[in-house]
């Protein structure tokens, strides 16, 4: 039944039109949900926003930069079954040649850094390059695999890049790349 489920939000998600992308402030999205992710991470996991002074606002759907926080900060909670930390930062950030972004990929250009870090127990080295894959999951029978193909589709749909970095047993630390709104 789970998957029945899974399967029609993902239609129904790709059958829409474009995301309309509109200029969003990132620190005030964060700094609003903050609630909401108290409440999602629980107790035992402490959360910390922290946002550098004067941050570009970003292109971006209000809607589905609010599914990417909540499906990254509900997986650092899986992660973290018995409590750690979960920190969410914000950043202007120049990628250039020399920039560790660029490369991976990632064209020359002025971004939004949005990064969450958790102390969790990490994604295995074997694993990483799957996570993104719909259905795919991390969770051993946990999870149905669709949040984070979900927040793949949405950072590419607001023209955005992702870098994901972690360790088994080390945390793992999820970077997005947002163009800045001009």
């Amino acid at each position: 039944m789970a998957a029945a489920r899974a399967i029609h939000y993902l239609s129904s998600i790709t059958d829409r039109q474009p995301a309309q992308l509109k200029s969003v402030d990132p620190c005030e999205v964060l700094r609003a949900l903050r609630p909401l992710l108290a409440h999602l991470v629980g107790d035992s996991v402490a959360l910390e926003i922290s946002c550098a002074d004067h941050v570009w606002p970003i292109k971006a759907n209000l809607e589905d930069l609010e599914l990417i926080i909540s499906s990254l900060s509900a997986n650092a909670r899986d992660a973290m079954p018995d409590g750690g930390k979960l920190r969410w930062s914000v950043t202007n950030v120049a990628v250039s040649e020399d920039h560790v972004a660029y490369a991976h990929g990632i064209p020359i250009g002025n971004y939004v850094l949005i990064g969450v870090a958790d102390t969790g127990c990490g994604i295995s080295p074997d694993l990483i390059d799957r996570i993104f894959e719909p259905f795919f999951s991390t969770k051993s029978g946990r999870g149905n695999g669709t949040g984070l193909s979900l927040v793949y589709r949405a950072i590419l749909g607001m023209q955005g890049h992702i870098l994901v970095r972690s360790e088994s047993n080390s945390g793992s630390k999820f970077e997005l790349f947002c163009r800045q709104c001009r």
